[in-house]
């Protein structure tokens, strides 16, 4: 292989690892959820928060996870999925895929 995208990449003196952009974290919730009216939400303010999440050995979790202790955030972990096309429809409040 000659390219790959990831999110999250490990250093390897093997690979040449370039940035491409930033992209902001961003919340993702059911519609009628409370949070889900508003445009912006401080970190903070899903403490508590019932949380569907990527597996711990995911490099995205364990980014995640570090942001929320690094802020004394705490989430109660409901589910946790390997990939972003189980998390999205689970928070929309539908079936993961099989």
């Amino acid at each position: 292989m000659d390219l790959g995208l990831v999110a999250y990449p490990s250093k390897d003196a093997k690979l040449e690892i370039v940035p491409l952009r930033k992209d902001p974290l961003v919340l993702i919730c059911h519609p009628e959820h409370q949070f889900a009216k508003l445009k912006t939400i401080k970190l903070k303010g899903i403490s508590g928060q019932k949380f569907i999440a990527f597996e711990p050995d995911i490099p995205t979790r364990k980014a995640l996870d570090k942001i929320l202790k690094d802020h004394g955030v705490e989430v109660q972990m409901a589910m946790e999925f390997d990939n972003i096309e189980t998390v999205k429809p689970t928070a929309r409040g539908g079936r993961a895929p099989p």
